[in-house]
């Protein structure tokens, strides 16, 4: 598969999607499921990091998929950090700003560069005080 899903840390606090090479929606849609389970496995918010860095070239109908996908949030994801955006995605991802404004800036996006940054940026969201009910 062309999406792996795994936990970045041991305390399962963050999840990392990573994207190698071309990918399709059906891939998408597994990927998804299985991120659904693992997050289902806790009773806290958790950061998802994005790494698309490997990633290749996007599926068709990305821009009319945007909507959907950001509106599937799950109830335990607390911010979303992409790695690795080409300046093709960051484009998609300003004109999805000014188009889902109220999503994007109120559900905790960001994009970075490397792996650390995102960890940085999950870190500093270190409030776990409130368990899902």
């Amino acid at each position: 598969m062309a999406i792996r899903v795994e936990w970045d840390d041991l305390n399962h606090t963050k999840l990392k999607y990573i994207y190698e090479g071309s990918w399709n929606w059906d891939e998408f849609q597994k990927a998804r499921k299985q991120a659904v389970s693992m997050m289902d496995s806790v009773d806290y918010k958790i950061d998802v990091i994005i790494d698309i860095a490997q990633s290749g070239v996007l599926p068709n109908n990305i821009l009319s998929r945007a909507s959907s996908i950001l509106r599937e949030r799950h109830p335990r994801e607390k911010t979303t950090i992409v790695i690795g955006a080409s300046p093709l995605i960051r484009f998609l991802y300003d004109v999805a700003r000014r188009i889902y404004a109220e999503v994007i800036d109120n559900r905790g996006y960001y994009i970075v560069s490397n792996l650390e940054e995102a960890r940085r940026i999950a870190d500093d969201h270190l409030d776990r005080s409130t368990r899902i009910q």
